[in-house]
Protein backbone atom coordinates (compact mmCIF):
# COMPACT_ATOMS: atom_id res chain seq x y z
CA UNK A 1 0.00 0.00 0.00
CA UNK A 2 2.85 2.31 0.70
CA UNK A 3 3.48 1.74 -3.03
CA UNK A 4 0.01 3.10 -4.15
CA UNK A 5 0.58 6.41 -1.71
CA UNK A 6 3.78 7.35 -3.45
CA UNK A 7 4.27 9.58 -6.68
CA UNK A 8 5.80 6.73 -8.61
CA UNK A 9 3.46 4.50 -8.13
CA UNK A 10 0.42 6.39 -8.54
CA UNK A 11 1.99 7.63 -12.00
CA UNK A 12 2.24 4.08 -12.81
CA UNK A 13 -1.09 3.74 -12.03
CA UNK A 14 -2.42 5.99 -14.53
CA UNK A 15 -0.22 5.19 -17.14
CA UNK A 16 -1.45 1.98 -17.12
CA UNK A 17 -5.03 2.67 -17.12
CA UNK A 18 -4.64 5.04 -20.19
CA UNK A 19 -2.80 2.08 -21.90
CA UNK A 20 -5.12 -0.38 -20.99
CA UNK A 21 -7.92 2.35 -22.57
CA UNK A 22 -5.59 2.66 -25.69
CA UNK A 23 -5.62 -1.06 -25.91
CA UNK A 24 -9.15 -1.25 -25.56
CA UNK A 25 -10.70 1.07 -27.76
CA UNK A 26 -7.88 0.22 -30.72
CA UNK A 27 -7.79 -3.35 -30.34
CA UNK A 28 -9.77 -4.83 -28.11
CA UNK A 29 -13.13 -2.88 -28.79
CA UNK A 30 -16.02 -4.79 -31.15
CA UNK A 31 -15.76 -3.62 -34.62
CA UNK A 32 -19.26 -1.78 -36.22
CA UNK A 33 -20.36 -3.98 -38.68
CA UNK A 34 -21.51 -2.43 -41.76
CA UNK A 35 -25.14 -1.88 -42.30
CA UNK A 36 -26.60 -4.25 -45.38
CA UNK A 37 -29.16 -2.91 -47.29
CA UNK A 38 -33.03 -5.19 -46.92
CA UNK A 39 -33.39 -3.73 -50.60
CA UNK A 40 -29.81 -3.45 -52.62
CA UNK A 41 -30.29 -1.60 -55.56
CA UNK A 42 -32.76 1.57 -56.91
CA UNK A 43 -36.52 1.18 -55.61
CA UNK A 44 -38.40 3.47 -58.61
CA UNK A 45 -42.44 4.10 -58.71
CA UNK A 46 -43.65 3.65 -62.47
CA UNK A 47 -45.05 7.30 -63.15
CA UNK A 48 -48.54 6.69 -63.46
CA UNK A 49 -50.79 3.86 -61.88
CA UNK A 50 -52.47 1.61 -63.99
CA UNK A 51 -56.16 0.77 -64.29
CA UNK A 52 -56.92 -1.99 -65.99
CA UNK A 53 -60.36 -3.84 -67.09
CA UNK A 54 -60.42 -7.69 -65.02
CA UNK A 55 -62.68 -10.88 -65.49
CA UNK A 56 -66.19 -10.34 -64.96
CA UNK A 57 -66.74 -6.66 -65.50
CA UNK A 58 -64.50 -5.67 -62.51
CA UNK A 59 -61.84 -3.19 -62.49
CA UNK A 60 -58.59 -2.54 -60.29
CA UNK A 61 -56.31 0.71 -60.20
CA UNK A 62 -52.79 -0.98 -59.29
CA UNK A 63 -49.55 1.26 -58.56
CA UNK A 64 -46.06 -1.10 -59.43
CA UNK A 65 -42.90 -0.39 -58.02
CA UNK A 66 -39.63 -1.91 -59.13
CA UNK A 67 -36.04 -2.65 -57.83
CA UNK A 68 -33.32 -2.18 -60.17
CA UNK A 69 -29.72 -3.34 -59.25
CA UNK A 70 -28.02 -1.25 -62.36
CA UNK A 71 -29.55 2.30 -61.75
CA UNK A 72 -28.11 4.91 -59.57
CA UNK A 73 -30.95 7.19 -58.89
CA UNK A 74 -28.22 10.17 -58.67
CA UNK A 75 -28.10 9.91 -61.95
CA UNK A 76 -31.56 10.06 -63.29
CA UNK A 77 -33.15 13.42 -63.92
CA UNK A 78 -36.49 14.03 -61.98
CA UNK A 79 -39.76 14.79 -64.09
CA UNK A 80 -41.79 18.20 -63.14
CA UNK A 81 -43.67 16.14 -60.72
CA UNK A 82 -40.09 15.10 -58.54
CA UNK A 83 -40.55 11.90 -59.80
CA UNK A 84 -37.65 9.95 -60.85
CA UNK A 85 -38.14 8.47 -64.50
CA UNK A 86 -38.29 4.27 -64.74
CA UNK A 87 -35.77 4.02 -67.55
CA UNK A 88 -37.42 1.51 -70.29
CA UNK A 89 -40.93 2.11 -68.24
CA UNK A 90 -43.13 2.18 -71.76
CA UNK A 91 -41.90 -1.34 -72.47
CA UNK A 92 -42.14 -2.65 -68.83
CA UNK A 93 -45.53 -0.80 -68.40
CA UNK A 94 -46.96 -2.98 -71.26
CA UNK A 95 -45.58 -6.30 -69.94
CA UNK A 96 -47.97 -5.13 -67.21
CA UNK A 97 -50.76 -4.78 -69.11
CA UNK A 98 -50.78 -7.45 -70.97
CA UNK A 99 -50.64 -9.51 -67.56
CA UNK A 100 -52.98 -8.02 -65.77
CA UNK A 101 -55.81 -6.79 -68.41
CA UNK A 102 -58.91 -10.04 -68.55
CA UNK A 103 -57.21 -11.34 -65.30
CA UNK A 104 -60.06 -13.12 -62.53
CA UNK A 105 -59.78 -9.94 -59.78
CA UNK A 106 -58.37 -13.04 -56.97
CA UNK A 107 -55.62 -13.00 -58.65
CA UNK A 108 -54.83 -9.53 -57.49
CA UNK A 109 -56.65 -9.63 -54.04
CA UNK A 110 -55.34 -13.11 -52.92
CA UNK A 111 -52.31 -12.81 -51.13
CA UNK A 112 -50.73 -16.29 -52.64
CA UNK A 113 -51.88 -15.59 -56.24
CA UNK A 114 -50.91 -12.28 -56.01
CA UNK A 115 -47.34 -13.45 -55.39
CA UNK A 116 -47.23 -15.95 -58.17
CA UNK A 117 -48.18 -13.11 -60.21
CA UNK A 118 -45.72 -10.93 -58.96
CA UNK A 119 -43.16 -13.61 -59.68
CA UNK A 120 -44.30 -13.95 -63.58
CA UNK A 121 -44.58 -10.11 -63.94
CA UNK A 122 -40.68 -10.37 -63.05
CA UNK A 123 -40.00 -12.76 -65.22
CA UNK A 124 -41.33 -11.06 -68.51
CA UNK A 125 -40.21 -7.96 -67.81
CA UNK A 126 -36.99 -9.39 -67.32
CA UNK A 127 -37.16 -10.82 -70.73
CA UNK A 128 -38.64 -7.68 -72.19
CA UNK A 129 -36.19 -5.30 -71.12
CA UNK A 130 -32.14 -4.28 -70.41
CA UNK A 131 -33.09 -3.37 -67.06
CA UNK A 132 -31.64 -5.82 -63.97
CA UNK A 133 -34.74 -6.24 -62.05
CA UNK A 134 -34.59 -7.98 -58.85
CA UNK A 135 -37.91 -7.49 -57.44
CA UNK A 136 -42.00 -6.18 -58.28
CA UNK A 137 -43.81 -4.51 -56.07
CA UNK A 138 -47.22 -4.08 -56.59
CA UNK A 139 -47.73 -1.19 -53.88
CA UNK A 140 -51.58 -0.28 -54.07
CA UNK A 141 -54.31 -2.51 -55.14
CA UNK A 142 -57.91 -1.14 -55.58
CA UNK A 143 -60.43 -4.04 -57.28
CA UNK A 144 -64.27 -3.44 -57.51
Amino acid sequence: MKFLKSKKGMILVLVLLVGVAGAYKTVLKPKKKGVVPRLPGTLLNFSQPFVLNLADGRYAKVSVSVLLENVNAKSLTPDSNGNIPVPQEPAMRAVVTDMLTGAPASELIDPAPRRSLVQRLLKAMRASTDNVIDKVFLTDITVQ
